[in-house]
């Protein structure tokens, strides 16, 4: 209580500012300058400005001492997040808070929230035994030795997100060597990997070096960027030794980049450019990793090895998700592969249609011009040239279509750009190969009328008209 009554205080000086932000969440007050304070304590929280946000939450709690709301803000942004750890002093006030808001008058949807949050924060320092860096740690260097040590397996390392699983958490930057204005939207995906990801992934270093053992909590923070982060953020100038942190928190701690490597895409194959920040997996806690292995045996066969190794270390840890890295790619290609396969099957039924418009319009063609075919073959008109004047209809006709197609396609091509990887919306072989195959189909298409044109008798045609 102590504590509370220290931050009640320190809460005095809070004032509404301007430009926060537009968020509401109504709650059990009577008092306007208490939700308003709720309100912006919510909008900083979203901003990840944590500590801001318990100042708005304590400041609404001052003016209304029953807000149990008021004590939920505060255990929340206490909690874990981006921008820090959560040390046994913050979550020993959040506890104390979350505690104190369970005493408060609150309406049954509130209670749950409460309630819910509660369930988080003990007393008891054996209710999570990975409260903290260093349990985690401890675990994933065990874990990595184990895995190292199974057959067949080249290397092994950690991650917080595969590659092309969109999993990467994104995170307000403040540069050192940059001014306070320029950092507001300073943004990149922060990404934890242990010593040994990147040359699991085979990702080159272009400088610097990868994390290390030393890499651990109590030492240096360090990070490493990617060529997107180094080119946005720093442009010619080099960013290995300067310092970065997350979020605009003055007490969040400042980490020095080792080192830079190649984009890797985090975010599927089709997107680019997007700013990545690696930190040391030691240096950093969070409650969900990957662990990634290089070998020549496939998923199905390590399975059970690596599900036995984790296990040896923490039984109640549930090993879920087991595949190759070429699984991972598949389910983020599957909707554009979708969309591939859609447009296809429309493409095949687009020359169905055109083979059998270009069927239909010869026949009829034969059937109107029967007397004429019929009168020439009767002045000596060859098969080869009944063939050819039938073909060379067909051939102009499917022409006239594929030049009209070819200007529309190029009209549309931008259009598709965001469903094509590796391959430009105008490519000239596409351009060159697709017309030749719509005119080949059209030859086919034509050559069974043409083959009943060369079939005229040409007494029956002149007797019939």
């Amino acid at each position: 209580m102590l504590i509370l009554a220290f931050v009640m205080f320190a809460a005095s000086a809070v004032a509404i500012e301007p430009g926060v932000g537009h968020v509401h969440f109504t709650v059990s007050t009577k008092n306007p300058e208490a939700q308003q304070f709720f309100d912006q304590g919510m909008a900083y929280l979203y901003g990840f400005n944590h500590e801001a946000a318990i100042r708005s939450f304590q400041k609404a709690g001052e003016l209304d001492p029953n807000l149990a709301m008021a004590w939920w803000g505060v255990a929340l942004a206490l909690g874990p997040n981006i921008n820090m750890d959560v040390d046994p002093d913050r979550e020993k006030q959040a506890y104390d808070a979350v505690q104190t808001a369970l005493t408060k008058q609150a309406s049954p949807k509130e209670r749950d929230v409460i309630t819910v949050l509660a369930k988080r924060y003990s007393n008891d320092p054996k209710a999570d035994p990975y409260a903290g860096i260093a349990p985690q740690t401890v675990f994933v260097r065990e874990a990595l030795r184990r895995m190292r040590a199974i057959r067949d397996v080249d290397l092994a390392g950690v991650t917080s997100a595969l590659p092309a699983s969109g999993e990467a958490n994104s995170a307000a930057l403040a540069i050192e060597d940059q001014p306070v204005e320029s950092s507001q939207d300073l943004r990149a995906e922060v990404i934890r990997v242990s010593p040994g990801y990147f040359e699991a992934m085979h990702s080159p270093l272009i400088r610097g070096r990868f994390f290390t053992e030393s890499d651990e909590a109590g030492k240096e923070q360090v990070a490493i960027i990617d060529e997107s982060t180094a080119r946005r953020y720093w442009g010619n100038r080099d960013p290995l030794g300067r310092r970065l942190r997350f979020g605009q928190n003055a007490n969040a701690p400042w980490m020095s980049i080792v080192g830079i490597v190649k984009d890797i895409k985090h975010d599927g194959l089709d997107v680019g450019g997007v700013p990545h920040i690696y930190v040391s997996m030691y240096q950093r806690q969070g409650r969900v990793m990957s662990i990634v292995l290089r070998t020549a045996l496939p998923a199905s066969l390590l399975e059970a090895k690596i599900r036995h190794e984790v296990q040896s270390v923490d039984p109640g840890l549930p090993v879920f998700n087991v595949r190759s890295m070429g699984e991972v790619m598949d389910v983020s290609l599957a909707p554009r592969r979708f969309s591939s396969v859609l447009v296809g099957g429309f493409a095949a039924v687009a020359l169905l249609l055109a083979s059998i418009g270009i069927y239909g319009l010869l026949a009829y063609m034969v059937g109107q011009r029967t007397h004429e075919i019929g009168v020439r073959v009767a002045l000596g008109a060859q098969p080869s040239d009944i063939l050819t004047l039938i073909l060379r209809r067909g051939v102009l006709f499917s022409s006239a279509g594929i030049l009209a197609g070819l200007f529309l396609a190029a009209i549309a091509a931008p259009l598709m750009a965001s469903l094509l990887y590796g391959v430009r919306p105008i490519d000239p072989l596409v351009f060159l190969v697709v017309p030749a195959v719509f005119l080949v189909v059209a030859v086919l298409a034509s050559l069974v009328p043409a083959r009943r044109a060369m079939n005229v008798d040409p007494i029956v045609a002149l007797r019939e008209n």
